[in-house]
């Protein structure tokens, strides 16, 4: 991967034109801080929150106010969301050694160290899907796990994103190691189940069979979404590699890609060849993504903390590429961390917000032709 073609200095940054007019025109206080939102019609759907709780989401009236209904409660530490005809699948970190249990990081576990903190979170973790029924009244009933044991590294570096695919399975995202990234493992911290799980995207049948490994060497990726040819992406998230640092990249996930983390970071030389990125964004903690096509443009919406920004797609020879610095645009400055990008009709979106030290809340946002 060349620097230039995948980057903006800060000078064309500074030049940056905004891309079109985009306007948060609602903005709603939740109970909690919003982890994922799917949406099942154009009004009606689901939230997780931190709390551990999930609510049935309604957006009524012509502003789109939100009004959330709590259907289940008492999870460990509810993450992505995927309606799947009649059910609801969730992602839930199980328990994790920390009190309170979030933030669950290695500095945040009673250990002598931030890295015997991961150790013992990577021990001891347990993510796992859940299952509900959804009644015709929109309530969850019948809760049951359909895949456990799934490696966490801490509370952010884990079982993310749950999103329903064109070809009817499930697709899950799962968090790789953080401050064991560039140390030696243990055979006991090797041999854990499913420990080749950790930075991979996975696809299963809705009913938790048939897991299978997609793509590896990804760092964090927070949300997955398709496009309607059925290509997929993410954001995965900066940090420390053997080689380097890894920037925020956003990726275009391909069948039995390698992506090179915690091996490689961002740009040249690698040890082994990975997959390139499509573009590297200027931001930290890129999370909620969602494929639009706005003006006939298809374009990626990705969500981080403090910013939002519309990075434009183009094919080239068949393939998706981001051609130009100018294909990627800020939209909105935002207080807190996008964790939520969903589309909704009228060229809006809605935005779910973790805010730190404030209530979460959802942005109803307008963009203007």
């Amino acid at each position: 991967m060349k620097l230039d073609d995948h980057t903006i200095s800060s000078y064309e940054a500074s030049q940056a034109i905004a891309s079109g007019a985009v306007t948060v025109v609602e903005e709603h206080e939740l109970p909690s801080q919003p982890m994922d939102v799917s949406m099942q019609t154009a009004t009606e759907g689901y939230v997780s929150f931190e709390d551990g709780s999930i609510g049935r989401l309604v957006l009524r009236g012509t502003t789109q106010t939100p009004d959330v209904s709590i259907e289940a409660s008492g999870l460990a530490s509810p993450r992505g969301l995927a309606i799947v005809g009649n059910s609801l699948i969730v992602a839930d970190l199980g328990g994790l050694p920390c009190e309170p249990s979030s933030p669950c990081k290695g500095e945040n576990v009673d250990a002598p160290s931030a890295e015997a903190g991961e150790r013992r979170i990577l021990r001891e973790s347990d993510g796992r899907l859940l299952r509900f029924d959804i009644r015709r009244d929109g309530s969850l009933a019948n809760r049951r796990v359909i895949l456990d044991q799934i490696p966490v590294a801490n509370s952010e570096h884990a079982l993310n994103a749950v999103t329903a695919g064109p070809d009817g399975r499930v697709y899950i995202t799962v968090g790789n190691l953080d401050r064991l990234a560039t140390v030696p493992l243990t055979k006991a911290e090797r041999t854990r189940p499913h420990f080749d799980w950790l930075g991979t995207v996975l696809s299963l049948r809705p009913d938790g069979s048939d897991v299978r490994v997609v793509a590896r060497g990804i760092r964090n990726i927070y949300d997955l979404t398709f496009d309607p040819r059925g290509r997929l992406y993410g954001a995965d998230n900066d940090g420390k590699t053997r080689a380097g640092w890894r920037r925020e990249e956003v990726l275009e996930i391909h069948d039995g890609a390698y992506y090179g983390y915690p091996a490689e970071g961002t740009f040249a030389p690698y040890v082994r060849p990975r997959a390139p990125g499509l573009w590297v964004l200027d931001t930290v903690g890129s999370a909620g993504v969602e494929w639009v096509r706005w003006d006939g443009r298809p374009t990626l919406v990705v969500g981080s903390c403090d910013d939002v920004e519309a990075v434009e797609l183009h094919e080239v020879d068949g393939a998706v590429a981001v051609t130009d610095r100018a294909d990627v645009r800020h939209l909105l400055a935002v207080a807190g961390c996008v964790t939520v990008v969903e589309q909704l009709p009228g060229q809006r979106l809605l935005l779910g917000i973790y805010a730190f030290g404030e209530p979460g809340r959802i942005d109803i946002v307008q963009r203007q032709p």
